[in-house]
């Protein structure tokens, strides 16, 4: 619950940053007018400098209601739907938020009848602590991530984190530096590992989500992890990369752990790995037991500690609607079994779902704004569905593909999609895709850049319902195009792609989207 704009944004520990840049971040009808200029924005800065300054532009906050409870959503006697919302709760202050207004105890509930209903509730909703076998002996303290603001009361301190992914890996660094002793639990398979900024000796500053491109995603599965392993190996010999440790060390655990991203959901950062080479953390396998002073590992190897710092992640789930709506609350849980992660094809559009597509690499909120528009067109009515049978048959091939995509995450992570993937479907369903191949005919250097610089949303607002192109063209204009190396080796995929696919009629070599006009 919180008492300010923001959501998880707004929550978080101190010094948090980002793991998507500007680019795919930014929503493409509000922007600070620094599009040529990209960067990676703090937590901070994109609530306060991102967030509030689009809020206030354009009277946002007069539809909010802050520290408001939705209890129980119900179903009125007209077929309407009630929320039962219970006002002035108590708040946490935050650095964002310190003095939230105080919890009122006498503020009775109310209710507010509504047509249809949109939860946006994240997936960041609850934490989940892990139990492991002889965790009540441990002396030491155990606290999940959530609760994590700094690394100060842990200086001097043998602490153990467990987790690596975004957070966790940057709550390790930041412990690291000033623990008297780190080490970090990573159970399986770690994301994909990128830096969140091109590395040092590349030759270009600018945020590393200048590659999540179209002309990286138009490239067929198998292409692009072809593709992708070359860079990666390009990366690992070129001798001025070589001189970047981190680096070095992000690919050689990269190459070991089989990933790319096109396959493994992204660690947009390397900030463990970071802790590993200059801070002396230590990498573990999966907890076996606790003692009382001490974690012992599956390998046989032990870490003595006084703390424990669980970065173990969240897990959906929707109180307000299990009294009533109990198959519903427990579908939602599992989104890619939703169509398109918003409607559950059984219950239809009166209770709808928004924010439950969380991309391999590239960003929540893009996702999100073109989940809105599509929402928007579903309530008014504008928006054309397909029955109960054509959506269940959508709901399975997306599955089957992201299962494809993803074998080692799309099980364990049912919010998992591919960025370009995604967005494209969603525009194929407003009809707001890109007119590719038009403009390959009358601007091939503007088509050009569009496969080169990051996908961004200005890129579904020059056709169809709520176009912007004047806009949005002088914002794609703006935008930096990838570095050449990567352009080189993913066209070279691609035009192999395509020579398979139309010369040799190979099916499984066909490019994605490449002149979409949908």
């Amino acid at each position: 619950m919180l008492g300010r704009l923001g959501g998880v944004f707004a929550k978080t520990y101190d010094n948090a940053t980002m793991t998507s840049g500007s680019m795919t971040t930014g929503l493409s009808y509000w922007s600070d007018g620094k599009d040529a200029e990209p960067t990676v924005w703090s937590c901070d800065q994109y609530v306060t400098e991102q967030l509030d300054r689009m809020a206030a532009e354009l009277n946002l906050l007069e539809h909010v209601k802050f520290q408001h409870r939705v209890d129980v959503v119900r179903r009125a006697g007209d077929g309407k739907y009630e929320l039962v919302v219970q006002p002035d709760v108590a708040c946490k202050p935050h650095r964002l938020c310190p003095n939230p207004k105080p919890a009122d105890p006498n503020a009775q509930a109310f209710v507010r009848k509504f047509d249809q209903i949109v939860v946006c509730t994240g997936t960041h909703r609850d934490w989940q602590l892990p139990v492991f076998p002889g965790q009540e002996k441990f002396k030491g303290t155990i606290i999940h991530s959530a609760d994590y603001v700094n690394a100060e009361p842990l200086a001097g301190k043998r602490v153990l984190t467990i987790g690596g992914g975004e957070s966790g890996a940057d709550i390790t660094l930041q412990i690291a530096r000033v623990a008297a002793k780190t080490a970090i639990c990573i159970r399986g398979h770690h994301g994909h590992l990128i830096p969140r900024w091109l590395p040092k000796g590349s030759g270009h500053h600018m945020p590393t989500d200048v590659n999540t491109s179209r002309l990286r995603y138009t490239n067929p599965l198998e292409m692009g992890v072809a593709g992708a392993t070359t860079l990666l190996k390009y990366r690992r010999w070129h001798p001025r990369l070589q001189k970047n440790k981190v680096l070095q060390k992000m690919i050689e655990y990269n190459l070991d752990n089989k990933s790319c991203a096109f396959t493994k959901f992204g660690c947009k950062n390397t900030s463990f790995v970071e802790a590993i080479l200059h801070h002396g953390c230590e990498r573990k396998p999966a907890v076996k037991e606790f003692k009382e002073d001490r974690v012992i590992f599956v390998d046989g190897s032990e870490f003595m500690c006084d703390a424990v710092v669980c970065n173990t992640g969240y897990q959906n789930s929707f109180p307000l609607l299990e009294e009533n709506f109990p198959e519903l609350a427990k579908s939602a849980v599992r989104p890619r079994g939703m169509f398109k992660h918003i409607i559950d094809a059984d219950f239809g559009t009166d209770i709808m779902f928004m924010g439950f597509a969380r991309p391999a690499f590239g960003s929540v909120p893009a996702i999100a704004e073109n989940q809105a528009r599509f929402i928007a067109r579903v309530v008014s009515e504008e928006q054309p569905l397909p029955d109960k049978a054509g959506m269940q048959a959508v709901i399975k091939a997306d599955a089957e593909d992201y299962t494809r995509r993803f074998p080692m995450d799309a099980e364990r992570l049912p919010t998992l999609v591919d960025f370009m993937l995604y967005n494209d479907a969603m525009a194929e369903q407003l009809k707001t895709g890109p007119p590719m191949w038009d403009i390959f005919w009358s601007s091939p250097s503007l088509w050009w850049k569009m496969h080169r610089t990051a996908l961004t949303n200005h890129q579904y607002r020059l056709r169809g319902v709520g176009n912007d192109p004047e806009r949005a063209l002088r914002i794609l204009k703006a935008l930096p195009k990838g570095p050449p190396v990567e352009s080189i080796i993913f066209t070279v995929t691609l035009l192999y792609s395509l020579f398979n696919y139309h010369i040799l009629r190979r099916k499984q070599f066909k490019p994605n989207n490449m002149f979409m006009s949908e």
